[in-house]
């Protein structure tokens, strides 16, 4: 990893670090548009994984990459069986979000389960081994967190990854993320809805309240499709309500320079990309290039939960050639 990387890396693993809890309560458990692109990507892996179980005498090895607080170790290890997922392994570069995690674990009774082994590793998505040809790993990106990889570069070096991962076992990979097409549609009302988590996005102002001393609460989530220009909060400082209600107001300059350049900014170094369709077909083009692969935009499968995203699917042996084109 080069040193503008390296820097990269450790600035964004702090920021998340800082915003774990909020992220789970706001984000994760919270805005409606997300929890529905969740549930997208939660359908669409189980019926992967039910047509291996059904089509394949392999077991699975599910490898969530950028897993947070291991939302599919919750749902394999306790609310969806599938017989022949043997493993869930996560790794992430926030340790605050794996602490979540395994809290998780525990709460849900499932913590040292033995059927399916559920595991965690703190590390670089960057740094993904090659896994054995003893059972089939599924590998899997989800929610945009390509978006979070330190950048293009970051980005490149995931595909990189997620395909050194599976390929001498001849797996599968999955990365789920947002199209830039729908920045202004989705990507503007869920910052501004829950700025209390990443920060005050740098295209609202004034910036008043914008240094982490603060924490701005929006008064409620703005969904997909919603064109106020203006956002209302609630202001507290140490815990404690200084401003019951407070506007902040879209920079039209800085709002058309977000969605022409898909890059998400705000006061406390969080930053997100929303990388366009081409963009994301050209890096599957480069980096898994000579091997079976799908890209699919998700409202094609389900345009009322996932109207906003895309999947870049590798599928070392074309396993899932004939249920790609069943759900197509």
């Amino acid at each position: 990893m080069g040193e503008s990387m390296q820097l990269k890396y450790q600035r964004d693993r702090k920021v998340w670090d800082n915003c774990a809890i909020t992220y789970e309560d706001q984000i994760v458990s919270g805005h409606p548009d997300v929890v529905a692109y969740e549930k997208f990507e939660e359908n669409f892996l189980d019926k992967v994984c039910l047509y291996l179980d059904k089509n394949y005498e392999s077991s699975l090895k599910i490898i969530d990459v950028g897993c947070g607080s291991g939302r599919l170790h919750v749902r394999y290890g306790k609310y969806v069986k599938i017989p022949s997922i043997e493993n869930v392994s996560g790794v992430d570069f926030s340790e605050k979000m794996l602490e979540i995690a395994r809290l998780k674990l525990k709460q849900e009774g499932i913590e040292g389960l033995s059927c399916p082994v559920l595991e965690f590793e703190q590390g670089s998505a960057f740094d993904l081994q090659p896994e054995t040809a003893t059972v089939l790993p599924v590998a899997v990106n989800l929610i945009n967190s390509l978006g979070v990889m330190q950048g293009e570069k970051g980005a490149q070096k995931l595909f990189k990854a997620m395909r050194r991962c599976v390929e001498h076992a001849g797996g599968i990979a999955i990365i789920s993320c947002y199209q830039k097409a729908f920045i202004k549609q989705y990507a503007l009302p869920q910052y501004e809805s829950t700025l209390n988590v990443c920060g005050q996005p740098a295209w609202l102002k004034p910036d008043t309240f914008a240094s982490e001393k603060y924490i701005l609460k929006p008064k409620f989530f703005k969904r997909a499709n919603h064109d106020g220009l203006s956002l209302e909060v609630e202001v507290y400082e140490n815990n404690k309500l200084i401003k019951p209600s407070f506007f902040l107001y879209r920079d039209n300059k800085l709002t058309e320079q977000v969605i022409k350049s898909g890059k998400i900014k705000t006061y406390s170094d969080y930053g997100s990309n929303w990388y366009s369709f081409s963009q994301i077909e050209d890096w599957m083009k480069e980096h898994w290039n000579g091997l079976p692969m799908y890209h699919i935009p998700t409202q094609a499968i389900d345009p009322e939960n996932a109207e906003a995203g895309q999947l870049a699917i590798l599928d070392i042996n074309n396993i899932l050639k004939e249920f790609i084109s069943k759900i197509l």
